[in-house]
């Protein structure tokens, strides 16, 4: 369990932003780490990632450049992302779009999956992610081209 007091309490301005997850980002890479377990599976043109997050951890992921499944297998989490904010409980399954970046608290234990397209069917993780996340600098210019191609 974290060292972390969460309060609840009414806000102003309920909706996160990307640049509030980024500031959240920074702050958490400040605190200890917590070691969170990844398993990997490779169906053909297929990449999945599990992951266990106990109870109590705050984490941000990764800006993806592609849409993929993510899976809430077990557990009840806060997911924060820009212009959400919302509390889940497993099984619940969305998609998430390309450029989404979310900051996760987990209020149980909490098993995750992502379902990512992988059609060179890579193997080597390092690979694997350089395909699939945006490099941290270029967050910001990668959503507005987003934006741009999509208005």
């Amino acid at each position: 369990m974290s060292d972390i007091e969460i309060i609840e309490q009414p806000v102003d301005d309920p909706a996160p932003t990307l640049a509030k997850v980024q500031a959240l980002e920074s702050v958490l890479r400040e605190l200890p780490q917590e070691d969170l377990p990844l398993q990997h599976y490779y169906p053909a043109g297929l990449y999945a990632r599990r992951m266990f997050q106990p109870e109590g951890v705050a984490l941000v992921g990764k800006m993806h450049r592609l849409a993929h499944l993510t899976v809430l297998l077990r557990g009840d989490m806060s997911i924060f992302a820009e212009g959400q904010r919302e509390r889940i409980t497993a099984p619940h399954v969305w998609v998430s779009e390309p450029g989404a970046k979310r900051a996760i608290f987990s209020h149980t234990d909490c098993e995750l999956m992502t379902v990512h397209p992988n059609p060179k069917d890579l193997r080597d993780l390092d690979e694997l992610e350089a395909y699939l996340i945006q490099p941290h600098a270029l967050e910001i210019e990668f959503m507005e081209e987003l934006k741009r191609i999509c208005a």
